[in-house]
């Protein structure tokens, strides 16, 4: 199977995408798509400091709290695995 992607970029993005949104459907749209270049954009100085984050975010991942149409305030922590059915993952290897 060939796959599409730029060549400078490590993530499948779409791919990324399509899984936040099955992991976390219950999530508003508008919420995943503020916390896809959370993981995807890795501020540092340096490629330690980048690579140092972006395994921090793969590890641990992320918090998140927004309102909802009630003004409520909802909290989700966000992995970039589903930990809890190992099954549901994508596993690829690619060149």
């Amino acid at each position: 199977m060939d796959i599409s992607r730029p060549l400078n970029k490590a993530v499948l993005e779409d791919k990324f995408g399509q899984y936040l949104v099955q992991r976390y459907s219950h999530v508003p749209a508008i919420v995943l798509e503020e916390v896809k270049p959370e993981f995807l954009f890795n501020p540092g100085a340096d490629i330690y400091s980048q690579n140092h984050t972006f395994h921090l975010k793969l590890s641990k991942g992320i918090s998140k709290i927004w309102k909802n149409e009630k003004v409520l305030s909802q909290f989700e922590h966000f992995y970039t695995f589903n930990y809890e059915e190992v099954a549901q993952n994508s596993y690829l290897v690619v060149n």
